[in-house]
């Protein structure tokens, strides 16, 4: 998978993979996931959720994001927008 980068709302960085490992505010987050997830559907959680925790990811829209991340391996850039959200 090549590099990518995570953003919150806002565009600051929340998790970056360089190829080889996480870095960034959600690393411990990402590496956890690492552990039973590969790299693009970790990279898919954390888009979903904007890396909370106390968020329960669609599932669908995380197989979603992976596609699009996949699909994506050969350009240089691909932005996904952020997850709307209402209330219950």
């Amino acid at each position: 998978m090549k590099p990518i980068e995570i953003l919150d709302r806002d565009n600051n960085t929340i998790a970056e993979w360089d190829g080889e490992r996480w870095t960034g505010s959600c690393a411990d987050y990402a590496r956890e996931m690492s552990l039973d997830n590969p790299p693009l559907r970790v990279a898919a959680l954390l888009v979903e959720t904007a890396g909370d925790t106390d968020i329960e990811p669609n599932l669908a829209a995380v197989d979603y994001i992976v596609v699009l991340l996949e699909a994506s391996q050969r350009l240089d850039s691909i932005t996904i927008g952020t997850t709307v959200r209402r209330p219950l």
